[in-house]
């Protein structure tokens, strides 16, 4: 696991937590709880389970797999679980660790409990963070429609 003084370093940078003032993310860094390490080729999210929460990746790189499809990387400042913490629905895909993981874990309890201003911020993070994979997913179809039309 990380040191304290690692992961308020980490923290400082990550988009997610950039918004925060020094105090809030030594609010952050209380949670020891929260923090959460996986090893290579452990599991963080089964699809189609239900969990009520979402990780945000410190350190370390995970791939994705939808219907035992690669589908992506994830890397240190990146969420995961997101859109089943937000809407209750199953976990749309399995991530799994490729090297060690270190996370910050929040459940939907945790979340209520955070101060009112960090949970906005985090919450026009996770935001933002849709609105650019739909974008990059409406680029990736539009190319493969131009090479369908192509063809």
């Amino acid at each position: 696991m990380l040191s304290q003084v690692r992961i308020m370093e980490i923290l400082a940078r990550l988009p997610l937590f950039r918004g925060l003032t020094s105090d809030e993310r030594h609010y952050i860094l209380s949670m020891p709880k929260h923090f959460v390490s996986f090893r290579p080729k452990k599991r963080l999210i089964v699809e189609g389970s239900h969990e009520p929460f979402f990780y945000v990746l410190l350190s370390g790189e995970a791939q994705v797999f939808q219907h035992q499809q690669f589908v992506g990387t994830v890397t240190g400042g990146e969420f995961i679980g997101e859109m089943g913490f937000i809407c209750n629905e199953p976990r749309s895909a399995t991530v799994i660790a490729t090297e060690t993981v270190v996370a910050l874990k929040l459940d939907k309890e945790s979340f209520r409990m955070l101060p009112a201003r960090i949970r906005e911020l985090i919450k026009d993070q996770i935001i933002a963070g849709l609105v650019n994979r739909i974008n990059v997913q409406n680029k990736v179809n539009l190319s493969l429609r131009e090479q369908l039309q192509r063809q």
